[in-house]
């Protein structure tokens, strides 16, 4: 067993021996005006060392050497000094030009030890002859950084309004990429790289062509868990799009993407999804080469239940079919419960067995559940309405229509017999005026 002086002794070998270890590792601030250690954000890397924090203070950076900069492979942490995404912002100011103008470049082999994280990249554009096509926030060449956090708004390229990576393996982590364009793909993997992309937004962004959330090539592996992939525009994939590369999904949502179908599938391209919703896309969903997937491994398609997707909120109704619907093998949501699909979480904590639209409608879990062969739904209405109260099984399909009928305010019970049914995991929806709540049973046969 190795005591204290044994561990001390071996340290300062080790750092007499590895030289390039920064035992000491500094922390560098820059702000908006110039001021801090060094003048710009480029120049303060440039001064940096493995192990180093550069942070940059809130407000917009602007101009030569905070745009195009370059971390030359230095194993170095670079954010936001408040950790407030929002507020500090780096301003390409990029125009049609004969050279791209990108927030970040790694291309010095920068690896997971370099890392970006909490900032807003706006404005990059990527506008030239390819590769200067390539990434209009950030460009990833040879490299696997890791990016956390990130804002991405009103970038622009050919391919890859976000991110661009080209033989690399980045992680993408927590970002919101909104607002953006180009002929393909709000992120593009072009050529042999395997992107692991956690937790992600990706809505609003408008293609050209294909790809509205991400576009894939010429063997390149995506690996999505707990992404929202919303509200993107695209002729081709509305949502993904794939040539001669490899999907892989989990607890993911993709819907209401809008021009082409869900996914465009291209030369020897193969999709995983497990534990995911793919619903309202205007060109189709559970479509083509991944039809056979709905109903399977947890897969199902059914409405997400969006807080307000026309003002960008995709946080999780209560009584969402996404809420409690994740991979059992997933880690645990931070409230402790199972995983839910998408970005963000519905946080369980506060939120009590009835859940309810304050002075609207309120639905409680039925009861018993699991359940053979029947259960009691209750649920209350505040004011008269026509009310409906249907089931659906994991596809989608209509079951049981238990109430459809004008109803004046007060509580309900209603008995739902599933006899007739095989056993598996059931929606019921209750619909009053312009309120919605889904809840899921479980039938056990």
């Amino acid at each position: 067993m190795l005591n204290k002086t044994t561990i001390f002794i071996a340290t300062v070998l080790l750092a007499v021996l590895s030289p390039d270890i920064n035992l000491k590792a500094a922390t560098l601030v820059v702000y908006p005006d110039g001021s801090g250690n060094y003048a710009t954000i480029q120049a303060t890397i440039n001064a940096a060392v493995d192990g180093d924090t550069v942070l940059l203070a809130d407000g917009t950076f602007r101009g030569r050497s905070n745009y195009d900069i370059r971390f030359y492979g230095k194993k170095i942490i670079v954010g936001s000094l408040s950790g407030n995404a929002e507020a500090c912002i780096i301003d390409v100011e990029g125009e049609e030009n004969s050279i791209a103008e990108r927030g970040f470049i790694f291309d010095n082999n920068e690896d997971s030890l370099s890392i970006l994280k909490n900032l807003t990249i706006i404005n990059g554009s990527a506008d030239a002859p390819c590769p200067e096509c390539e990434g209009g926030g950030i460009y990833i060449y040879y490299s696997s950084p890791i990016i956390s956090n990130i804002i991405f708004r009103d970038n622009y390229a050919a391919t890859g309004a976000a991110i661009s990576c080209t033989n690399g393996d980045p992680i993408i982590r927590g970002c919101t990429i909104t607002d953006n364009s180009a002929f393909e793909g709000s992120i593009a993997g072009i050529d042999s790289c395997r992107m692991a992309i956690e937790n992600c937004l990706i809505s609003d962004n408008i293609m050209d062509l294909r790809g509205g959330g991400i576009s894939i090539s010429n063997c390149s592996v995506a690996t999505l868990t707990n992404c929202t992939i919303s509200n993107n525009y695209a002729l081709l994939g509305a949502g993904i799009s794939a040539w001669n590369a490899d999907f892989i999904f989990t607890n993911c949502i993709m819907s209401f993407n809008g021009g082409g179908a869900s996914i465009s599938d291209n030369e020897d391209s193969d999709f995983l999804f497990t534990y995911c919703d793919i619903f309202g896309n205007a060109g189709g969903d559970w479509i083509d080469s991944i039809s056979g997937q709905l109903g399977i491994n947890g897969n199902i398609c059914l409405d997400p239940l969006f807080t307000d997707t026309t003002s960008g909120i995709f946080y999780l109704l209560a009584g969402s079919p996404c809420i409690n619907s994740g991979d059992m093998e997933s880690p645990s949501d931070p409230d402790g419960s199972r995983a839910d699909m998408g970005a963000f979480y519905f946080d369980q904590s506060s939120v009590d067995s009835e859940i309810s639209l304050p002075g609207q409608i309120a639905l409680a879990q039925n009861y018993p559940n699991p359940f053979n062969p029947s259960t009691t739904i209750a649920y209350s209405i505040q004011t008269a309405a026509h009310v409906s109260l249907d089931v659906y099984d994991i596809l989608g399909k209509l079951v049981r229509s238990l109430v459809n009928e004008n109803q004046t305010s007060g509580s309900y019970q209603v008995e739902f017999d599933a006899s007739g049914l095989a056993g598996g995991i059931y929606f019921y929806k209750l619909q009053a005026s312009n309120y919605s709540i889904v809840k899921k049973a479980i039938v056990l046969k």
